[in-house]
């Protein structure tokens, strides 16, 4: 949209959404009020003053003055500091060494035994009227048709000394208040959030109404606290339903390149992930369920669909179906990564992944370990203050972030099943910082949307384009792609 049409919806006092909000007040700041600043543009105020007498004059002194003060209060500079010279930093390096201590003492005592897994899923598709998420410009109008149904999966891991529920939702994001939920929720049936491994499989085209702030009414309508029991009700129910058909197995891990089917969104120099990745559950009975990620957006229904739907996920792991007795998806490094687009339309981009990346999967490719280790935590994520730009070197105060947005905790969750290690983050982590994870003797599953929400983590030499990712979704500063890459390393390294 030009800049003169998001003039004219804010004069004839049309609503803007989140983007176009933020790129007219980035107008505003940049354009017009600096232009008075400039030497040509002085002459021309005082003679507009000398026409209009001393009283014009005092107003708009009054006027610069509120300006000013205004700005003073609302924004600040974007700080630069590199993040190893912050304390930030220093408290993340603590937690990992404390960290470590523990894992010390967990890995003398607790010798490695065979594995229980199990499976089940539960309906979240509402039977009432529910905003869609995913997109502002829907402005939170309720789905109108259903393209199909939208489900919690769970697996349960046991052995004799951990019990861990791993689950995914045909979400947007795993709303932080479900969070919240599940940590009363889960120690009634067993269970703790330390040892639930969260994601969602960022469907842009599922329930929204989850968030309760300003942010949250944006990207997913109208809060209603209603749906929050739901998802974490289902949530419980899914977890205590598999628990109760636990059955000795085995486990292995697996991936094929895929780069057909993913591409870089934020701009043409950047990388990609290529790879789908898939962990393989089977049971003495015989069956079988995988669970697999990819980085590709789940986006192949766009803002103008009004279809609730899990999008490219939901007809993956139909397809998997076919040929097991469960399948389930986890959204991988999604930041800056787009399924492939070409020609082809919503429905016809959405059978293209879903068949396509089906095919991927191998069985026979899977690699199993004999009683591997098992183990799931989370480590708190120390943070920058946010950074919410409206220019490359300007951002909002603080409080105003948190106004908008709330200050929910963050943290890193980690579930280790032998040399396979899953991460756990609660971003849209890019697919460009894959390759910097160690993966030295270690498999890594990545994934996204643990359960809380901090922006974009894109690589750092993007930080400064003036593209959706790195300007208004870049929430936490200028080295978080360095900085969670460290942290992340640090971990996996050390779970051996």
């Amino acid at each position: 949209m030009t800049m003169n049409k998001l003039r004219g919806k804010a004069i004839n006092k049309k609503p803007l959404n989140q983007i176009e909000l933020i790129e007219f007040i980035r107008f505003v700041f940049r354009e017009k009020i600096s232009s008075f600043v400039k030497l040509n543009k002085i002459p021309i105020l005082f003679s507009e003053m000398k026409k209009y007498g001393f009283k014009t004059i005092k107003f708009l002194g009054y006027f610069f003055l509120f300006l000013l003060l205004l700005a003073i209060a609302m924004l600040d500079t974007v700080d630069r500091t590199p993040y190893k010279q912050t304390a930030y930093y220093q408290n993340a390096l603590q937690n990992i060494e404390n960290w470590s201590k523990k894992q010390a003492i967990i890995q003398k005592n607790n010798p490695f035994d065979s594995i229980q897994v199990s499976w089940a899923r539960e309906s979240i598709t509402p039977s009432f009227a529910v905003p869609l998420s995913g997109y502002s410009a829907r402005k939170g109008k309720p789905f109108e048709s259903m393209a199909d149904s939208v489900w919690v999966r769970a697996f349960v891991l046991k052995n004799s000394r951990e019990k861990i529920a791993v689950i995914t939702a045909d979400l947007l994001i795993v709303p932080p208040l479900v969070r919240q939920a599940l940590a009363e929720r889960l120690p009634k049936i067993g269970f703790s959030l330390e040892k639930t491994y969260l994601s969602a499989t960022h469907t842009h085209s599922s329930l929204g109404a989850w968030g309760d702030t300003f942010a949250g009414y944006m990207i997913a309508g109208e809060y209603q606290p209603e749906i929050i029991d739901m998802i974490t009700e289902a949530i419980i129910r899914a977890i205590s339903k598999a628990e109760k058909s636990l059955e000795k197995g085995k486990i292995g891990f697996g991936q094929a390149e895929a780069r057909d089917f993913v591409e870089n969104r934020l701009t043409d120099e950047g990388t990609i992930d290529p790879y789908f990745r898939w962990l393989v559950f089977e049971k003495k009975s015989g069956k079988k369920a995988i669970l697999c990620t990819f980085a590709a957006h789940a986006t192949c229904y766009g803002s103008g669909s009004s279809k609730l739907s899990g999008d490219y996920p939901a007809a993956l792991v139909a397809e998997l179906e076919k040929t097991n007795d469960f399948a389930a998806y986890m959204a991988g490094a999604v930041g800056s990564q787009a399924c492939t687009r070409g020609n082809l339309k919503s429905e016809e981009r959405l059978n293209f992944m879903a068949k396509g990346l089906a095919q991927k999967y191998n069985f026979d490719s899977s690699s199993f370990e004999q009683n591997p280790d098992l183990q799931a935590f989370r480590l708190p994520l120390p943070l920058n203050e946010p950074h919410f730009r409206i220019h490359k070197d300007i951002r909002f105060r603080p409080y105003l972030f948190h106004l908008l947005v709330g200050n929910d905790p963050a943290e890193l969750s980690f579930l280790q099943i032998g040399k396979t290690i899953l991460v756990g983050t609660p971003c849209d982590f890019s697919g460009e910082l894959m390759s910097k994870i160690s993966k030295a003797d270690q498999n890594i599953m990545l994934t996204s949307f643990n359960g809380g929400y901090i922006g974009y983590i894109t690589a750092d030499e993007w930080y400064d384009l003036e593209a959706y990712e790195t300007l208004s979704m870049n929430w936490f500063g200028a080295h978080n792609g360095a900085y969670m890459t460290e942290y992340i390393n640090h971990i996996v390294k050390k779970l051996k």
